[in-house]
């Protein structure tokens, strides 16, 4: 019976360590959707939890801030209107 405990205690770190190493898989090198699907939560979540966890496995303490695309600042940034370039379109 202490032969069964011991390779049982031996098993026992080999799963946590294999199953650590697929969560690190995920969350730095998968695919988003590929973190988001395993995870059970939405691709927007999956992004903020790879920027968390590399923010915390970041060597120097740094600071980031995310926040959403916003499309009219790329036109207005450029000096056209959606509208504008939709009319050009037009004809």
């Amino acid at each position: 019976m202490a032969k069964a405990q011991t390779a049982a205690a031996q098993v026992a770190p080999t799963v946590d360590e294999a199953a650590l190493a697929e969560m690190r898989r995920l969350i730095f090198d998968a695919p988003i959707a590929e973190l988001a699907e395993s995870q059970g939560i939405s691709v927007d979540e999956a992004v903020k939890l790879r920027v968390e966890k590399s923010i915390e496995a970041a060597p120097l303490p740094i600071e980031v801030t995310v926040r959403p695309i916003e499309l009219g600042a790329f036109s207005r940034a450029n000096g056209t209107s959606s509208n504008r370039a939709a009319r050009s379109q037009l004809g």
